[in-house]
């Protein structure tokens, strides 16, 4: 079964993300939430989804704060990652109408990269579409799927767009 570009479209569009990994994209729910203050500056970190360990984390900067830079963005990941090694972040404005979706790419004897790809609103969610249905999970792999085969797959997706 493949993702529903319609479905995808209407979740995106009203910034439901926990509904659209978990209902759509066939991810476990996730409930953990914890605070990251760097540089004086707190964010919110909110496990949305998981899925054989491997985290999709929202996180949005005080109120009234927009996306952070990338040098904090990084700051930010580091720290997320020391909680969970395997995550893809999704930095989110508090308007809404920016984010981030942020993943680091790590290879055994190589530094690591990271693949950024910005959302505003009003533009089209097309690469995301793209990016995501690499990442969907059908009913029939549940029981079988490990945390390697998640990292793979996220890491898959994400990566083509730095092989651009």
């Amino acid at each position: 079964m493949a993702v529903s570009k319609e479905q995808f479209l209407q979740l995106f569009k009203t910034a439901d993300l926990k509904k659209l990994f978990v209902q759509v994209l066939g991810w476990d729910s996730d409930k953990y939430s914890f605070s990251e203050k760097l540089n004086e500056e707190a964010f919110t970190c909110e496990c949305i989804a998981e899925k054989s360990g491997f985290k999709i984390v929202l996180v949005k900067p005080a109120s009234g704060k927009e996306v952070p830079v990338y040098a904090i963005r990084k700051k930010v990941s580091n720290a997320v990652t020391k909680r969970f090694r395997e995550n893809l972040i999704v930095f989110v404005s508090n308007t809404g109408n920016k984010q981030v979706w942020h993943y680091t790419i790590r290879k055994s004897g190589k530094p690591s990269l990271t693949s950024e790809i910005p959302y505003h609103t009003g533009q089209s969610p097309e690469l995301l579409f793209q990016k995501l249905q690499g990442v969907f999970f059908d009913l029939d792999e549940q029981d079988n799927i490990t945390i390697i085969d998640v990292s793979q797959r996220v890491g898959d997706s994400f990566e083509k767009m730095l092989n651009r």
